[in-house]
Order: structure tokens, then sequence, then C-alpha cells
């Protein structure tokens, strides 16, 4: 994020944001400081949540870093995330009340006008728990406290722990980044630097930089068609001339000298990044990656046709030795100084070496880590799973590999009554939660890492006394089995590709698409055998819930239709063209959500339906009754509450904004957890409330 200045003089752009104050969250009046007084705030954005809500504020004079900003909402103190000048983002902390908005700079304090209110109750505030990267990361720091991700077209973004991931800034692009201890500094279209992972400031515009490091005397950024630039503090970049046409790839500092490698086979040297001087190419192939300890230089080649990949090493840069002729290439290699060790990871494998010469390596690295760092007591990747997906990998000793968080779609939340044991499905991972939401372990559907089989549904079935899931499975769809959410076995070939019910007698349910058309069918074996039913007269139906003691199914263009057994079904009239998505039932109502913010009810047991303002032109997925209100969520973030199902509000979470917002999925409520919720989306997304 570059440094922000208002583009009109001082005075009128204060006028500017004064008459947007009047349309958003509060304003501050007084008269016109001149650059350097107090902070001004015009605006927050919302106006209400609960704590844990991210509020944007708006103003002038706010300082650059978040340190340098302290936000509290009535008297509490706020975590700032971000900052510019013109605009803050700071988290609700627990324990606020409703009141005011201040905030404080070097240059003075600025309050709101208008009050923050704060929201308390179920689905008031959130908790993020799993939050992955978005898009694939290439590059990778860790400050000592924070890890901050780069890629090209996917942002800048950071996360404290690898579990849960921001944006930070969705307009910038880069290839790499790299930390010094005191700066960090990105390249890619442009150079930026930041000195916490948060805020960024644009520094060169230089485009086609592949890789950054520092060294002694500063830093050193390669790239396209032999291009090398230096800095002596990340700010004012120098381009230096390599003396190679051919594009670079990677650099490394070896205590003695710079040593840059890229394709077919260059390699040029500097001790002092001003003066390079190319060497002989030690292969035809192209270096992928390059690392040093103070003895040794590391590289991996890719092959072209007819050769093979390799690592090779160096002593100086000049005379290179192949040590492992068909060894996989990196994409990332590092020197960990603390432990002794080489690090490598590549293409679903990972390598280590005490001295760059022997190797152990390993080959089930459940994707394509692209960056590599050490984070505190832990080696930590991003990349891409094997589905495409970004991706946080972790490990402790750099050989055995775990996903960490992902990019992901999840689609459903079940849970076992007995224990309270939670699985949430959705790509070919299921993520398991036996402390009520708080924290997640992920685990791999198929333990052959080029399979991809993306879970479409999961239910809790009492009289298998297990979760049992739909999956697809290349064209087809499948009934898998997990009495705890790891380990999943196959059962049978489903007719349906879509959604999946359960009654309270353990009758399953499959609705959805097949070969020939619309399908529905049930199990009454647990899902060892299935038999196909007559689907509704209209043939539309796609998914279907078990409500109000029958299902419900529903469908495009505002089909519903119900059934007592799932075997026999009577179409219903909605009253509503919309495609209708989720349908939840209290004692008294039957409530159905779809697309553009349709909501129909039902207090005759599905029979008339009523269509009911929801305040809302957003798509609503799933709708829960929590035992005392339904809830509706949906696309960006939105959140609906009501206590009948006939008037509906709308409630703030934290993942509405832009770049941070994300679909909702799926809602459950924990009958005996103290009215918590659990809540899944897009982007690998898992949230409770309390």
């Amino acid at each position: 994020m570059h440094r922000t200045s208002p583009s009109l003089p001082l005075t009128a752009a204060l006028g500017l944001l004064s008459s947007l104050a009047a349309c958003s969250g509060g304003g501050a009046g007084g008269s016109t400081p001149p650059p350097g007084d107090p902070p001004v705030i015009s605006s927050f954005s919302p106006t209400s949540g609960g704590a844990g809500m991210e509020v944007t504020i708006s103003g002038l004079l706010f300082a650059e870093t978040a340190q340098g900003n302290t936000v509290l909402f009535n008297g509490a103190t706020a975590t700032v995330l971000s900052a510019s000048a013109t605009s803050l983002v700071a988290v609700v902390p627990a324990g606020a009340s409703t009141g005011k908005i201040r905030v404080t700079t070097a240059g003075g304090s600025a309050t709101s006008s208008a009050d923050f209110t704060v929201l308390t109750g179920p689905g008031s505030a959130w908790t993020t728990r799993l939050a992955g990267p978005r898009g694939m990361q290439n590059g990778l720091a860790w400050t000592g406290t924070r890890l901050a991700a780069v890629g090209s077209g996917a942002g800048f973004q950071a996360s404290t722990d690898g579990r849960v991931w921001r944006m930070t800034s969705s307009l910038s692009s880069a290839d790499d980044v790299a930390w010094d201890g005191s700066l960090m500094v990105a390249v890619g279209s442009m150079v930026q630097t930041s000195s916490d992972g948060l805020t960024w400031t644009w520094r060169d515009l230089w485009s086609g930089l592949r890789r950054v490091a520092p060294f002694p005397g500063g830093w050193v950024a390669v790239g396209d068609n032999g291009v090398i630039r230096t800095s002596p503090d990340g700010i004012t970049w120098t381009p230096r001339d390599s003396g190679v046409s051919k594009n670079l790839r990677d650099v490394t500092w070896s205590g003695a000298q710079l040593v840059a490698v890229g394709e077919d086979g260059a390699v040029t040297t500097s001790p002092d990044g001003v003066t390079w001087t190319p060497r002989p190419a030690p292969t035809a192939d192209s270096f992928t990656a390059v690392a040093s300890s103070p003895a040794l230089v590391v590289a991996t080649t890719f092959p072209y046709s007819g050769s093979e990949s390799a690592l090779l090493t160096t002593p100086d840069g000049v005379t290179w030795t192949s040590r492992a002729p068909g060894f996989s290439p990196f994409n990332r290699v590092i020197h960990d100084v603390e432990r002794g060790r080489f690090v490598g990871v590549g293409f679903y494998r990972a390598a280590t070496s005490a001295d760059g010469v022997d190797w152990t390596t390993a080959s089930d690295v459940p994707g394509i880590p692209q960056a590599l760092v050490h984070a505190g007591s832990e080696y930590v990747a991003t990349g891409s799973d094997r589905n495409g997906a970004g991706a946080v990998f972790t490990s402790s000793d750099g050989l055995s590999w775990s996903l960490r968080s992902a990019d992901h779609k999840l689609l459903a939340v079940a849970r076992r009554p007995s224990d309270g044991l939670l699985v949430v499905v959705g790509s070919d991972v299921a993520r398991t939660s036996s402390d009520g939401g708080a924290t997640w372990a992920l685990h791999l559907l198929t333990p052959n890492l080029w399979e991809n089989y993306p879970f479409l549904d999961v239910v809790w079935s009492p009289t298998a006394n297990a979760f049992i899931a739909l999956v697809q499975v290349a064209a087809n769809q499948y009934a898998y089995r997990s009495n705890d959410g790891r380990t999943w076995t196959e059962i049978a070939y489903v007719p349906c590709l879509g959604g999946l019910a359960v009654s309270e007698t353990g009758r399953l349910l499959a609705t959805g698409s097949s070969y020939t058309g619309t399908c529905v069918a049930t199990s009454d074996d647990d899902g060892a055998t299935w038999t196909p039913r007559t689907p509704p007269d209209d043939g539309r139906h796609r998914e279907a819930f078990w409500a109000g003691g029958q299902f419900v199914a529903v469908a495009e263009s505002g089909a519903i239709a119900t059934s007592p057994d799932g075997a026999s079904w009577t179409a219903r009239a909605s009253g509503v063209t919309a495609s209708l998505r989720g349908a939840a039932a209290s004692p008294s109502a039957l409530v159905v959500v779809g697309d553009g913010g349709a909501i129909v009810t039902s207090s005759d047991g599905g029979v008339t339906w009523t269509p009911r303002v929801s305040g809302t032109s957003y798509p609503l997925r799933r709708v829960t009754w929590t035992g005392s209100e339904f809830l509706a969520v949906g696309s960006t973030g939105r959140l609906l509450r009501s206590a009948d199902g006939t008037a509906w509000t709308t409630l703030p979470t934290p993942y509405t904004s832009s770049p941070n917002g994300y679909d909702l999925n799926d809602l459950a409520a924990i009958p005996d957890g103290g009215g918590r919720l659990v809540l899944v989306g897009s982007g690998g997304l898992i949230a409770t409330s309390p």
C-alpha cells in the first residue's frame, strides 16, 4: 500500500469528507487543520457490530503505520490491522461498549461525532478460526511475529499463525518478499516496502523482478532478461549490469558474494552487488532455486527435453558439481542457520540436507509449495494444493508436511450429538473439531496426492452412528462413511449428483442430477444401497433438507416440494421465481431461502407459502433454526436474523468488506454449546460465534 495524499487542497478534501460522513458512520467537526496537526475522522463503516468486527475508519492525517495509531472504541483499545494517511482498519475489541471512536496519533486525537453500536448475542460477534490465503502465494516472509505472503494477482496477505489469513492489499501484486530484520521488501511489477507486513509503501516501478534477498550491502533483486537492481536501504534502487541476458530466477548471499542463477544455466556473481561477473553455465537446463550456507551454494534445475533435473553445488559460483542427477527441482530452497540444514520444497516433494551434498527426500507433500520460511518453531510454505487452490503447509522437520489452511470452498457442516464432534467438508479435504469449533484439524479424503475427490455434502446418520458424505469421483458420485471425520471409506455408488439429507430415523435422501436428468434416491441401510424415486412433477429439484418432520426439496425458479419419506413428493407453489437454496424449521414455521434475497415461509407444514421481505438482494444459501431464532447466510458475508421467519434484520459480519469478503455457505447451531454458532464458507472460512 503506497503513501496516500489528498489530491485536493486540504480544505476541499475535508469538505468532501464531511459531506461523505453524512451518508455513513460518524463525523468530526471543527476547523480545517494544517498538515501535521491532529487526525480527522470523517466516517466509519460498518456503524455497528460485535467484538471481532473489522471497522474501516476514514479521514485525514492518520499515521501511515498501524503502530502509529491508537484506536479506542468507547475507551476500549482496538487492534489496528492496517493504516494509511486516509484510512484505518481496526478490530472491535472484546469488552467494548456502544460509544465514540477515538483515534490518537503523534499529532493529537480525533473523536467521531457518531456512536459505534456494539451488538451482542449469537451472530453478533465472530471469531475467525480458519481462513486460507486467497490465490497462490509465491513469496513468503516471517517478521518474528507475522507471516506476510505475496502473489502475482493474489494481493498481499498476512497471518500470525498460518491458519487465518487477511488480505492487506488487494491491488498489489508481487512475486517475492523477504525480511531483513527491520524491513520487508516485495518485488514483482514494482518494489514495495513494509515494516510490519500490514502497511505497504511503493518505492520503485521496475517490473519483471522475480526474487529479492537481503545481503550485508542492503538488498538485491533479480528478474527477467538479466535484470539486477540493488538498494542500500530498500527504498532507493539502482540498476546494475548483470552481464547476462537470460531470465534470472533466484539469488543468494554465500557469505562472501552474491550468486544469481537463471534460465539456460545462467550464473552471475558479485562481491558487493555493484559489479557483476557472468560465469560459465554449468548446465544447459534452467535453474529454479538457489540457497547458500557459509560453505556451499546449492541450486536445482528443471530439465529441457532429453535432459534430467539435477542438484548442483559450488563453493565459489564458478566451479559446479552435479550431486544428484534426477533430483526433483526445488521451487524454493533455504539454509536454516539455526538448525544447520538446507530445506527444499517442490512438486509434491521436500528434501533436507545437513551439508548440501547428502539429501533425505520425502514425496508426500500435500501440494506444490512455492515459498518457504522458518517461522518460530516450524517451517511454513505457501503455494497450491492438488486442486490448484492457495494453500499453506507446515512442517516441524522440513520433511513431513501437512496442510495448515487453504483457499477451499467449504460447503457443509455436520455434528455428532454424543460428543459434539464437528465435521466440515469442501473440496477433497475434511476439517474436524472436537472443542466446539475453536481448533480444527485438516484431513485429506484420499492418501493419493494425484486424486481429486470433492466432497459435495455431509450429514450425521443416527442409525449408522457415523458421518455420511456425498463425494464426487471423476464423473460419478459415491457415498463415503467416517466414524471420526478423519478416515473415510467408500460405501457405494449414488445415482444423484447434488445434495444429501437424513431423517430422524436414518433414511438417507440424495437429490440432484443424473445422466438422465433430475434424480431423487433413498437409502435405508446407511448408504449401502440406493432406491431411485420419482422426482416431483416439475423435475427441477436439486437439494433437500429434513425440516419440520419431513423432507423439503428446493430448486431453481422457485420450486418447492415436500415429502414425508423421500419417496412420494408433492409440489408446492412458493410464490417466487428465484432459485431456492436452503430450508429449516422451527416448531411453528418452515423457512426457505434463495437467490436475490428470496425468503418464503409456511405455517401449515409446507402446504402454502408466503414470500417475505428480506431486506437484501444478495443470494441466500442456507438457513438454520438455532432454538430461538432463524439465521440465514449467503453471498458476500450476508447474515440475516428473524425470530419467526416473518420479519428479518441484517446483522453485520467481518466477512462482507472487500477485499476480505467471503461467501457464507452453511451455518450450524450447537444445541448444548451455550448458543454457539459454526459458520463455513468460501476461502476456507470457518468461524464461531460467540
